[in-house]
């Protein structure tokens, strides 16, 4: 079976700059999610108060960011803007 592979173009993604930093990202994120996912939500979302765990590391009852709070407003803000981006709007 022959391996197709589609490189993006540069330039196109306005948050990773070449398929390098995103190899190196995924590997961020597969060696230590906590960590990589952890980081992403501190840098991102405005924390009223800050989460105790980025996962519960469970797959059938999975919690994220438990014991963290963010502005309501922020979250339907978020959940607006992907249904517009998702084309569902």
């Amino acid at each position: 079976m022959a391996e197709n592979i589609f490189y993006p173009k540069e330039g196109t993604n306005p948050f990773i700059k070449n398929l390098d930093e995103y190899k190196d990202l995924y590997q961020q994120s597969i060696d230590n999610p906590s960590e990589f996912f952890g980081n992403l939500a501190k840098e991102n979302i405005k924390w009223i108060e800050e989460f105790d765990t980025v996962h519960n590391g469970e797959f059938s009852e999975t919690k994220w960011f438990e014991g963290g709070k963010t502005n309501g407003k922020i979250v339907n803000d978020l959940k607006r803007e992907e249904k517009k981006i998702l084309g569902a709007e």
